[in-house]
């Protein structure tokens, strides 16, 4: 325990909950925002650090966060992974904040409040008889929602819908976020629309174990969540915690000149274009951002694969022995042009062309070796399943590798299985573990797809 630790007296409940935390051995961190000599409660934030799977969250306590967990056994809760859901132990329940996969907050919040089956609840918890609600002030409102049976109720209006069968051990409830909850996950976390959100609450008498909760919340709302778009058209998802992509650190050379913007002379393929700016808009969905890029890349696969077979054809006809009687010649030309084909050609050779043809091995050298931590990580084996590493030992040759590890990643999120065979690996799954470490792969794919898009630029923009 610090020094400012021993000392802290916030006069408010932060006081009891920290009392309650350290006494259950949850880590506390007690700090000044303004990092000031002399202790002032008003400038002292409290961070306690609660159970998430193996590992632990840091969550801020406000002192309205505090006046919340002080009446509950807050040292039995743990949260789910990285979603904002939390396992409450003494009750048997997970609770999962609810985000909408499209529009917003408050669209979702009407759309779920007008499902049949949707009760609304006086200032008791009780349900009451919709068809006899009074809606005639309230459809006068704009914050009004329309129930399933016209009737209209304000978005504040306390409801619930509960899933629950007799033959089932799990009832499901689709309600207003939990103030527990929010005390948690709010502010950052869920910053629009906190306490009217609504969340999942998952109850299975006995569930103790954060993998069982983990397993139990993403079994039932994968299944929820697709039978509610498909009959209703609703379109849900789990709340994640929020995060920021870690970019990528390069080094930058001393004394290098920074250059103003100029009017661009060259002309770029719009198409490509397209797809590349689509994925830098793509920041929190690596997946997609990738496959962007990948797509931008394929663009040009046939003008850059056709050059290597038109090269090809061009040597055969440059040698001084070549003679346009010889039929056999003129064979080899068609079996150059056939089975060099596009059709014939693999998707790995049509990408390996296309990179070789906007690159070599000395760029890919420079710019790997240019990124804090990506030679490392990209010689590692294992990193992620199926994708084979990058050795930059002096006779590696790099781009070769870096056109298979880019189609291999490619491979794993297009598609169950890489090619077969017992190298095969799984789908590579949004939000896993794997997906999480494609920083180093998105960086080396973004500058590939820069290179092949200025290497395939159409001429210039302008005529003088």
């Amino acid at each position: 325990m610090s020094e400012i630790d021993s000392k802290v007296q916030y006069g408010d409940s932060r006081d009891e909950v920290y009392r309650v935390a350290m006494a259950a051995d949850l880590p506390c961190e007690v700090g000044d925002w303004d990092e000031r000599e002399t202790v002032d409660p008003d400038d002292l934030y409290l961070s306690v650090g609660f159970p998430n799977g193996r590992r632990k969250r840091n969550v801020y306590i406000s002192s309205e966060d505090a006046d919340i967990l002080r009446f509950h056994n807050f040292p039995l809760w743990t949260f789910v992974e990285d979603y904002n859901a939390v396992l409450y132990r003494e009750k048997g329940q997970i609770e999962a904040l609810l985000a909408p996969s499209t529009g917003s907050v408050t669209f979702m919040i009407r759309r779920i409040m007008g499902l049949p089956g949707v009760e609304i609840l006086d200032p008791n918890g009780n349900p009451v008889n919709i068809d006899e609600i009074d809606d005639s002030e309230a459809s006068l409102k704009r914050a009004a929602v329309e129930l399933y049976n016209g009737k209209d109720v304000l978005l504040t209006t306390p409801w619930r819908l509960v899933l629950q069968d007799a033959s089932a051990a799990v009832s499901l409830e689709i309600s207003p976020n939990s103030p527990e909850l929010i005390s948690l996950v709010g502010g950052f976390d869920s910053p629009v629309n906190s306490v009217l959100r609504p969340s999942l609450k998952v109850n299975i008498d006995g569930i103790q174990q954060h993998d069982s909760a983990k397993k139990a919340l993403e079994d039932y709302t994968s299944s929820l969540f697709f039978e509610l778009d498909v009959k209703f058209e609703l379109a849900l998802s789990l709340g994640r915690r929020r995060s920021f992509p870690r970019r990528v650190r390069r080094k930058v050379a001393n004394g290098a000149v920074q250059l103003r913007p100029q009017l661009p002379k060259r002309k770029y393929a719009q198409e490509a274009v397209t797809l590349y700016c689509y994925g830098r808009t793509a920041l929190n969905t690596p997946l997609l951002q990738y496959l962007a890029y990948y797509q931008a890349i394929e663009f040009f696969f046939p003008s850059f694969y056709g050059a290597e077979v038109i090269s090809k054809i061009k040597n055969e006809l440059r040698d001084p022995r070549f003679d346009i009687e010889d039929d056999n010649q003129l064979q080899r030309i068609v079996s150059i042009a056939s089975s060099s084909g596009r059709g014939s050609a693999s998707e790995k050779d049509q990408l390996l062309a296309t990179l070789r043809g906007s690159l070599d091995d000395s760029h890919v050298r420079e710019y790997i070796k240019s990124a804090d931590g990506m030679e490392e990580f990209l010689n590692q084996q294992g990193q992620i399943r199926g994708v084979p590493s990058v050795s930059l030992s002096p006779s590696a040759q790099v781009l070769a590798q870096v056109a298979d590890r880019v189609y291999r990643i490619r491979c794993r999120i297009v598609h169950s299985k890489i090619d077969g065979g017992p190298t095969s690996s799984d789908v590579l799954l949004p939000y896993s573990e794997e997906a999480n470490k494609l920083t180093y792969d998105l960086s080396l794919i973004h500058y590939l797809c820069q290179r092949v898009i200025a290497c395939g630029s159409r001429g210039s923009l302008w005529h003088a």
